[in-house]
């Protein structure tokens, strides 16, 4: 008995032996040794899930190709994407944006120009449009091998439209899928994200889709212009600079949409319900900012919801702003004059329709805006005219009265009405056409449409300055005779000070985008022309 009973302790063990040598390889075979993420366990939670739950899964087609819940299910791989305004590319870690060149903007003029780039990301974990979760459910999202539908899409019909979906099955039981639609003729793609939780419990959780960007390395800004993080809260436009951004920036509802803009491009998610999500924007490292949409999920077991998106990435050209809705026009800010700008910047796009030169669109457009204040500005120019006829006699009566003040007062009042003089008339006309001239200003100073637009000659991009410094020298000259040509009724000493601001003028229109200098310089001499006819025809 006992050696019956030694045999069979010792083929027991055997048994054992063999059974964990044999099913333990399998089990490593099973796993992808190059995702240390994922366990034996993760694997046998797969394998023994409810075949039901199987059945009414939303990956069921990618399920039948691979195993679910195994996070890695092959080599990485690039989607590509072309229409006919942009080439994009989405790489499967994470379903995310990797590339998105414009076809119709380059990033320098010349021969060796290239489309720009909008993604200023340099590695996975920077690149936009990455779904997750803010707590403590999968994590991994973020950087997990989705299935792609297809390898590529091309649209070159006009109209066409096609989708392309990345999908993916938690450890946990939660599948993802990301589904994309582009359209030919649009910069703007929809996003539909749909999550199904086949996990054994309830999830109370927040998704985040993000956009990240890398300040410093998209179109250069300057101290006119914005470049950073920009939202459209409860109907505010939020610019939040980057170096603002130590502390953590969170808005709470009413998000119509938010992302990064430079002086030219914005790059904008637009969530369609936007009354319930928020916003936060951040600094997750010292180089790269991310701006997260936020919104609250409740899924039950068995579950599945969508959750919709639009973005937008490309050029601020108001048509395109407007057509893409949610006020994303207002990403396009000229400040103060913004009202008039906007108005401005139509028109000059519509005298471009015929000129196809928008140097010379310019030109017109300051030859109307001239016609349009012409009778101010005539009256202002008579105004001036007539107070430096009485000049001498008011000079007369402040040395008459220089030590009675209310005499003089009276006196000077007298002779305006004995003349039919207006102190004010020179002023009050040139003050109501300061606020378009501003206007026009910064439309032309931040307008996409100059950018790489050439005019004649040796301007060849309206946006940069004069390489040859001729305009605004030519400029600062046509100022400089314009002042002299101006009535002075004031003291010799503040006249000699308004002769230095020609010089003033010059120095900071040196650097100034030509088309601006062009503007400045067209209504100058406008400006003389009109002083020359009122001279002659108004003395």
């Amino acid at each position: 008995m006992e050696k019956r009973a030694l045999l069979a302790v010792v083929l027991s063990l055997l048994v054992l032996f063999l059974y964990q040598y044999y099913v333990g390889k399998g089990r490593e075979t099973s796993v992808d040794k190059t995702t240390p993420q994922n366990s034996v366990a993760e694997v046998e939670e797969e394998r023994f899930m409810d075949p039901a739950q199987k059945e009414g899964s939303l990956f069921e087609a990618n399920a039948k190709k691979s195993p679910v819940g195994v996070k890695e299910q092959g080599e990485e791989k690039e989607i590509s994407i072309t229409t006919d305004l942009y080439t994009a590319v989405f790489t499967t870690r994470g379903a995310k944006l990797k590339s998105w060149r414009l076809k119709k903007y380059k990033d320098k003029i010349g021969e060796d120009s290239q489309d720009i780039e909008l993604i200023t990301a340099s590695g996975s974990e920077e690149f936009p449009m990455g779904v997750g979760f803010s707590k403590s459910v999968t994590h991994c999202i973020r950087d997990a091998l989705f299935n792609a539908s297809k390898d590529y899409l091309s649209l070159t019909g006009i109209g066409e439209q096609d989708s392309i979906s990345f999908s993916w099955t938690s450890p946990e039981g939660i599948e993802i899928v990301k589904e994309f639609t582009f359209f030919d003729g649009k910069y703007l793609v929809d996003l539909d994200v749909s999550l199904l939780n086949l996990s054994n419990r309830d999830i109370k959780e927040e998704i985040v889709l993000s956009w990240k960007a890398r300040p410093g390395t998209s179109e250069k800004s300057n101290r006119f212009s914005f470049s950073g993080p920009v939202a459209l809260v409860n109907g505010e436009l939020e610019e939040v600079k980057v170096d603002k951004l130590d502390e953590e920036r969170t808005y709470r509802g009413g998000v119509k949409w938010a992302g990064y803009e430079d002086k030219y491009f914005i790059s904008s998610i637009i969530p369609a319900e936007f009354e319930n999500v928020n916003l936060r924007m951040s600094k997750p490292s010292t180089d790269i900012v991310s701006v997260d949409i936020i919104k609250s999920i409740d899924l039950r077991h068995g579950e599945k919801a969508s959750y919709r998106y639009t973005f937008y990435s490309g050029p601020k050209d108001l048509d395109r702003l407007k057509a893409a809705g949610s006020d994303l026009q207002k990403a396009l800010n000229f400040g103060w004059f913004d009202v008039i700008a906007k108005p401005l910047l139509i028109f000059l796009k519509y005298i471009n329709e015929f000129t196809h030169n928008y140097g010379v669109a310019i030109i017109l457009l300051t030859v109307v805006i001239k016609i349009l204040f012409f009778p101010l500005t005539h009256k202002s120019y008579k105004s001036m005219k007539d107070m430096q006829k009485v000049q001498p006699l008011m000079l007369k009566l402040r040395e008459k009265y220089k030590n009675d003040r209310e005499t003089l007062n009276k006196e000077t009042m007298a002779l305006y009405r004995t003349h039919k003089v207006n102190p004010l008339g020179g002023c009050l006309p040139m003050i109501l056409q300061i606020p378009v001239f501003f206007a026009l200003y910064k439309a032309l100073l931040g307008s996409i449409e100059l950018r790489h637009a050439p005019f004649l000659l040796w301007i060849n991009d309206l946006s940069a300055k004069d390489p040859y410094y001729i305009t605004p020298i030519v400029m600062g000259a046509t100022m400089f005779i314009q002042q002299k040509m101006t009535p002075t009724v004031g003291d010799p000493t503040q006249a000699k000070m308004m002769l230095m601001m020609p010089i003033v003028f010059t120095f900071m229109f040196l650097n100034f985008p030509s088309g601006l200098v062009i503007y400045w310089l067209v209504n100058n001499v406008l400006s003389i022309g009109q002083q020359l006819y009122i001279n002659k025809y108004a003395a």
